[in-house]
C-alpha cells in the first residue's frame, strides 16, 4: 500500500515538475518575443526617423535623382483614394509616418536595401508640388513597341531616355518578351506603347508583373487576364509646352503612371496633387489681383484680367472625385496662362506672376 502510495506521489511530482518546467520556459520564451518586438520597433522607428529626412530632401530639389542605402527591411507605401489618408511604414510593426502633404508615386513594397529616388516637378503653369517617384533594383520596368511603328517605337524611346539610367528599364520589341528573365525580380511593371490585348506574356513573367499602356493622348492602367493584359482604367494627357521649365506637365503623369504601385495609388496622389494646386491657384490668383490693381490704366491690366479668369474657381474647376476631369482642366487653363505670361507680359514689360 505503502508502495503504490509512493509511485502515486512519485508521478503526480514529475507532472509538477514538468508543469513548471513548462511554464518557466513559456515565461522566458515570452520574455524574448518581448524583446524582440522592442528590438524590432526600435530598428523599425530608427530607420524611418533617418528615412524621413533623407525623402524630404530629396523632394526639396527638382529633377534630383538619388540612391538611398537602408538597413533590410519592408517598407509599405498605403494612400486610400478615397479618404485621402497616406503613410510610409516598416511592415508589421505600427511604426509609420504620415504623408498628408507629400506625393509618392512607388511600389506598394519596397524591401530591397537600396531605394532609388527620382524627383519630379508639377507646374500649371506655376510651380505646383514636387514628388518623388520611388523604386529599387528589385523592381523591373519594360517597355514594350511595336518595331513595325515608328511613332511607338520613337515615343517608347524619348520616354526612356529621360529615365536616370540607374533604374532597371529594358526596352523590348513585342514578339521578343519571352527574352525577359523575371528570376532577378520581385516585380515587373510593362509599359506598352502599343497595343496589349493581343500579346501573349509567359506565366512565370505574367504572375509578377502589372501594366500600363502609354500614348500621346493617354495613360491606361491596365487590368490583367490569363494570359496578358487587357484596357482598364484611362487618364488623358493633353500635350502641353512650356519653355520655363525643363519637364512638361504630361511627363509628369507619364511617369507617376509607370511608378505608381496601380490605378488607386496613382488616383489618390493625383488627387493630393488637385488639393495641393487648388491651394496653389488661390495664391497666385490673389497676387496677380494686386499686380492688376497696381498697374491699373496701362496695357499690363487687362492681361492680368485674362490671367485672373482662367484662375478663379469657375474656370479651373477641381472636383476630386473626377480627377481625371479635373485634371484635363487644369493643363487647359494652364497652357493659356502660359502663353500669356511668356507673350504678352514680357512682351509688354509687365511684372510678371511666376
Amino acid at each position: 500500500m505503502k508502495n503504490k502510495k509512493a509511485q502515486v506521489q512519485h508521478v503526480f511530482f514529475w507532472i509538477f515538475i514538468l508543469i513548471a518546467g513548462t511554464l518557466i520556459l513559456i515565461f522566458f520564451i515570452s520574455i524574448a518575443l518581448h524583446q524582440k518586438t522592442i528590438s524590432e520597433y526600435k530598428i523599425a522607428s530608427l530607420i524611418l526617423s533617418d528615412l524621413q529626412p533623407i525623402l524630404a530632401g530629396a523632394m526639396a530639389v527638382e529633377e534630383t535623382f538619388n540612391k538611398v542605402e537602408l538597413p533590410k527591411a519592408k517598407l509599405e507605401f498605403i494612400c486610400d483614394p478615397n479618404t485621402l489618408y497616406s503613410e510610409y511604414s516598416v511592415k508589421g510593426t505600427g511604426i509609420h509616418i504620415e504623408t498628408p502633404t507629400e506625393i509618392f508615386f512607388s511600389p506598394t513594397e519596397l524591401t530591397h536595401e537600396t531605394l532609388y529616388t527620382w524627383t519630379l516637378q508639377f507646374n500649371a503653369p506655376f510651380p505646383v508640388s514636387n514628388a518623388l517617384a520611388l523604386t529599387s533594383p528589385e523592381n523591373l520596368y519594360v517597355f514594350i513597341y511595336d518595331q513595325s511603328s515608328e511613332d511607338s517605337k520613337d515615343l517608347a524611346q524619348y520616354i526612356y531616355d529621360q529615365i536616370p539610367p540607374q533604374i532597371n528599364i529594358e526596352m523590348i520589341e513585342k514578339n521578343l518578351i519571352n527574352r525577359i528573365n523575371p528570376i532577378p525580380y520581385k516585380n515587373i511593371k510593362f509599359v506598352f506603347f502599343t497595343e496589349p490585348s493581343k500579346i501573349i506574356i509567359p506565366e512565370q513573367i505574367l504572375k509578377k508583373s502589372k501594366a500600363i499602356k502609354i500614348t500621346e493622348n493617354a495613360v491606361v492602367f491596365l487590368k490583367k487576364t490569363t494570359d496578358g493584359f487587357s484596357s482598364g482604367i484611362s487618364y488623358p494627357i493633353q500635350k502641353i509646352s512650356y519653355p520655363s521649365y525643363p519637364r512638361d506637365p504630361q511627363d509628369f503623369i507619364t511617369y507617376a503612371a509607370i511608378f505608381s504601385a496601380d490605378s488607386n495609388q496613382f488616383k489618390c496622389q493625383i488627387k493630393k496633387l488637385l488639393r495641393r494646386y487648388d491651394f496653389q491657384r488661390r495664391i497666385y490668383l490673389d497676387y496677380t489681383k494686386k499686380l492688376s490693381q497696381q498697374t491699373e490704366g496701362t496695357a499690363c491690366q487687362p492681361i492680368y484680367g485674362g490671367i485672373i479668369n482662367l484662375l478663379s474657381p469657375t474656370q479651373t474647376q477641381i472636383n476630386l472625385t473626377q480627377p481625371s476631369k479635373s485634371l484635363s482642366s487644369i493643363l487647359n487653363s494652364a497652357q493659356q496662362i502660359e502663353q500669356q505670361q511668356n507673350n504678352q507680359l514680357e512682351q509688354n514689360g509687365c511684372p510678371q506672376i511666376y
